[in-house]
């Protein structure tokens, strides 16, 4: 589990970040067979998302000092945590890229994999690559080859 670590952003502090109640969290869930969020409908950009240790995935805007990654959670540890883009092809809403990008958060390749386990293949585009940065270097690949 990753914990959250607010000391990596200390000229923002803590008193304007805003962490969601359960009530607020439930808009923020993806629904990822329909690849949507009630608060934010159906996805079509770019997303940060974390994952709760059930294999929930939630996403939602960032607003730099106000609404980060750990914003979704309450700040409670998380097994993911990124960036998602999405888009519209001819099969429909797919994903089109994952990153690992939180600085709360830090998440690694195993958290990566975390998420990849959770998400059905057909819901990423052909093209799409996950891009995990581990200290100054960083890997692409297609989502079937970080399982293997």
């Amino acid at each position: 589990m990753l914990s959250v670590g607010l000391e990596t952003h200390p000229e923002q502090g803590t008193k304007n970040v805003r962490y969601l109640t359960e009530a607020e969290r439930r808009n923020h869930k993806l629904d990822v067979n329909g690849l949507t969020a009630p608060a934010v409908g159906p996805l079509d950009g770019t997303y940060m998302f974390v994952m709760d240790r059930a294999g929930d995935i939630y996403v939602g805007t960032k607003i730099t000092g106000h609404f980060h990654h750990s914003s979704l959670l309450g700040a409670t540890p998380v097994s993911s945590a990124g960036m998602i883009s999405v888009g519209q092809s001819k099969a429909g809403r797919l994903i089109t890229k994952i990153e690992n990008l939180s600085g709360h958060y830090k998440p690694g390749t195993q958290e990566v994999k975390n998420l990849l386990n959770t998400i059905p293949l057909d819901k990423f585009a052909s093209d799409c690559l996950v891009e995990v940065k581990v200290g100054g270097a960083v890997t692409k690949k297609k989502p079937q080859d970080w399982l293997v």
